[in-house]
Order: C-alpha cells, then sequence, then structure tokens
C-alpha cells in the first residue's frame, strides 16, 4: 500500500514538474517527425536537384517506401534515448536534496521502497514515452504506404523497447550511488561505453546490449531474432544486477 501511494506520488510528480507532458510531446514528435521526413525526402531531393543542377551536378531520382519511414525510426530513436535519459536522470538525487521523504520516513516508507517505486514510475515512462512513439509512426507509415513488406516489426520494437529498460536501470543504479543528475548520466554513459568496446571484438559483439540499437536490420531481413538473443540476455542480466544493486545500496543509506 505504500509502494503504491508513493508510485502516485512519483506520477503526480513527474506531471506537476511538466516532466511527462514534455516527454510525451517530444515521443510525439518523434513519431511524427519520422514518416514526415521519409514523405517529404523525393520533394527536398527535387528542390535540391534543380539548384546542384546548376552547378553541373545530377541528383538521381529517389523513392521511399515503409521501410524509408522505419528506417528514420531507428535512426532517430537513439536521440529519443538521450532526451529520455536527461529529463527522467536524477530522481533520487532531489528527494536527498529536498529532504521531502522525512516525514513519509515516519510513517513506514522504507528506503528500498521508495527506491523501488521511483524506478517503477521511470520504467513506465519509458513504455509508455516509446510505445506512443511507435504506435504514431506504425499508423502513419500504414496510412502512407502500408506495413505489409515490412518483417519483425514487433520483435524489432520490443529489442529498442528493451535497450531502453537497460539504460533506465544504469540511470537508477547511478542516481543511488551518487545522487546526483551527473551521476546517473555517467554510470549511463559507462554503461554504453562498456557495451560500445564489446562491440568492438567478435567474440564479445554478440553480447552487447548496444548491438539492440541495430534491431532496425529487422526490417528488411538483413538480420533475424535469434541475432539478438545475446544482446537481449545481456541486457537482462545487467539490467537486473544494476537493479538490484541499487537496492542493496539505499539500504545503506541513511537518506535518499
Amino acid at each position: 500500500m505504500i509502494c503504491l501511494a508513493f508510485l502516485k506520488k512519483e506520477g503526480m510528480e513527474l506531471i506537476r514538474t511538466g516532466r511527462l507532458p514534455v516527454l510525451l510531446m517530444i515521443f510525439t514528435l518523434f513519431g511524427i517527425l519520422n514518416p514526415a521526413l521519409a514523405k517529404l525526402t523525393p520533394w527536398l531531393y527535387d528542390t535540391l536537384a534543380e539548384s546542384m543542377a546548376s552547378q553541373g551536378l545530377i541528383l538521381t531520382d529517389i523513392s521511399v517506401d515503409a521501410l524509408t519511414s522505419w528506417n528514420q525510426f531507428y535512426k532517430n530513436i537513439s536521440l529519443a534515448v538521450i532526451v529520455f535519459s536527461v529529463m527522467i536522470a536524477g530522481p533520487l538525487a532531489e528527494e536527498y536534496k529536498k529532504q521531502t521523504l522525512i516525514p513519509l520516513m515516519a510513517r513506514g516508507l522504507t528506503f528500498p521502497t521508495a527506491a523501488c517505486a521511483k524506478a517503477a514510475a521511470a520504467v513506465i515512462t519509458w513504455t509508455l514515452c516509446y510505445w506512443l512513439c511507435f504506435l504514431i509512426t506504425w499508423l502513419y507509415t500504414l496510412w502512407f504506404w502500408g506495413n505489409k513488406d515490412i518483417s519483425h516489426t514487433l520483435a524489432a520494437a520490443a529489442f529498442i523497447w528493451l535497450f531502453g529498460l537497460w539504460v533506465t536501470t544504469l540511470l537508477f543504479l547511478g542516481s543511488v550511488l551518487f545522487r546526483s543528475v551527473s551521476g546517473a548520466l555517467l554510470m549511463a554513459a559507462a554503461g554504453a561505453l562498456a557495451g560500445w568496446i564489446l562491440t568492438l571484438f567478435a567474440k564479445t559483439a554478440a553480447w552487447s546490449p548496444m548491438q539492440l540499437l541495430s534491431a532496425g536490420t529487422l526490417l528488411n531481413l538483413r538480420t533475424l531474432p535469434e541475432d539478438y538473443k545475446k544482446a537481449a540476455l545481456a541486457a537482462l542480466v545487467t539490467g537486473l544486477a544494476a537493479f538490484g544493486s541499487a537496492l542493496l545500496a539505499s539500504r545503506k543509506q541513511n537518506a535518499l
């Protein structure tokens, strides 16, 4: 009951501070821009062709389809993850600085309970924003071109969603350990850097969670879902480890 009450408090805080509305607007914009940019690409090429022709350069015609729209989605999702991380990082640090949990502690709230509620709020926010963006892109792409020639649409989207969850757990761990926005972001950046280093070696590349960002190649069958099993497993294991470490650290702290 206490956890649910604190989770409700977190939700109201996200709305009151404007973080949730802003994130929803940003992800909605991303969802609209993906097919819009694809739709406008031929017009942009025609416009450039006129100016380039005067300089002796000829641009060939370009055609766009549903895959072009989805390629925009997977190109932009990394930026969306960064925006989400900046907006959601450091919730524990804010409570620590404001000392707003002290009255709730007197009513039986524990630090791990507060930490779990904050992590749950971040996960719900990411899930809501991400799938909203995906749904908008899917609907507009279906309207303009249809999605019948696209393969593994949901599988590719699920892998990217899992990557976002992995980043969220790193932000959560950084918030608990360093109790600062910069600490949370540095933890996520360190995890991303470690994952990128793994991709540099043939024997470890398949185990890097960063491989999940390339899940868009599933749409044209350049890869198969089975190719991401190791990366997904690594993201799950390290994400759960980060979450568990954050809970253990929160038990040892006297304040958030």
